[in-house]
């Protein structure tokens, strides 16, 4: 939490000047040699925290909101809207398991009811649309009843 905070100051302090430099005066100070935050190195990235892993996992969550956002945009629905039932098909064993680590986080952001992820291809089921994410190899079965 340190860092992160210091890290934001630094980021402010173009923006809001006095404001970073009261913050860091009050905290920072003490810890570094430097005088003022705007003397201080502007930050950079730590290569050893970025978790390539958990970014496929969040480029493969909003990509399923958004393909489920799209299905009801196309529909004219409003955005709370809830849909009953959301199959969620990928041939890919490994894929189906971030679908389950972040399935609680699709199905309350888009209000889905029921919402279930299967390793497969779908077969049609009666009132359910099909909607594709190819760069992922995901279908979603959408249903509206």
């Amino acid at each position: 939490l340190y860092q992160v905070i210091l890290t934001i100051t630094k980021l402010l302090a173009p923006f809001t000047p006095h404001l970073s430099e009261e913050i860091y005066q009050a905290h920072f100070v003490s810890k570094y040699h430097e005088p003022s935050i705007h003397l201080t190195k502007w930050p950079s990235a730590n290569k050893q925290l970025i978790d390539k892993e958990a970014e496929q996992l969040g480029e493969l969550t909003n990509a399923t909101v958004s393909a489920i956002r799209q299905f009801k945009s196309d529909r004219d629905m409003p955005l709370n809207a809830e849909l009953s039932r959301v199959i969620i098909y990928t041939s890919d064993p490994k894929r189906a398991n971030q679908l389950e680590q972040v399935g609680s986080d699709i199905q309350g952001t888009m209000k889905v009811k029921e919402l279930s992820i299967k390793v497969g291809r779908p077969e049609t089921e009666g009132k359910l649309e099909l909607v594709k994410i190819p760069e992922f190899e995901v279908m979603l079965l959408i249903s509206l009843d």
